[in-house]
């Protein structure tokens, strides 16, 4: 009765990430709800049961709780290369990280960043130790763009993580149906794909 998904992404290569993570998210999602939609045919307790569990990750008096999209399993989005990204420009990391925080935060995801740091590499293990085996979730919380990121999910809000990294006149341009879509926009104006 435990799902759950861990997506490796590629800081070292900005202008595939919004593509690769897109393209992956979509695929997934749609493998889990074909998943979800069998299981409720044949033990709809279960499939209610992680749809519930998914909603709930997220505490009902989140300021955010009507304004995401949480994943139907739970997601963790693991920022790879981190020693690499870590050299590019201040607003470049800005940009990225960001974009990266208000994806996980509107999927209901938890996000890290690694490297081949031991360190790094044992706050990722803790987060995936949590969802894989129950234990305790770390409450430790790191969301400035010079530093590793680690957020577990539900503890970041759209209000920390701000506007799309660009001009309000920008902003204004922009033709945008969803949060989602003026973020996808503004990042690939920075990093084309």
């Amino acid at each position: 009765r435990s799902f759950a998904v861990v997506l490796v992404l590629d800081l070292s290569k900005p202008n595939e990430l919004w593509t690769t993570m897109e393209n992956l998210l979509q695929a997934i999602r749609h493998h889990v709800n074909k998943i979800l939609a069998k299981l409720e045919k044949t033990n709809p307790e279960v499939a209610t049961e992680i749809k519930q569990r998914m909603r709930n990750s997220l505490q009902k008096d989140h300021p955010d709780y009507e304004l995401v999209d949480p994943f139907p399993i739970p997601l963790v989005i693991i920022g790879s290369k981190y020693d690499i990204f870590h050299e590019f420009d201040s607003e470049m990391r800005k940009t990225v990280s960001k974009t990266l925080r208000f994806i996980s935060h509107y999927y209901g995801a938890s996000l890290v960043f690694t490297s081949k740091s031991e360190a790094l590499q044992l706050k990722a293990r803790v987060l995936i130790n949590h969802l894989a085996f129950g234990y305790e979730r770390s409450k430790s919380v790191s969301v400035d763009h010079n530093k590793p990121l680690f957020i577990p999910a539900g503890m970041d809000s759209l209000s920390q993580i701000g506007p799309p990294p660009t001009s309000d006149s920008d902003i204004g341009k922009m033709r945008a149906n969803t949060p989602l879509e003026l973020w996808k926009k503004v990042f690939e104006k920075t990093f084309p794909p």
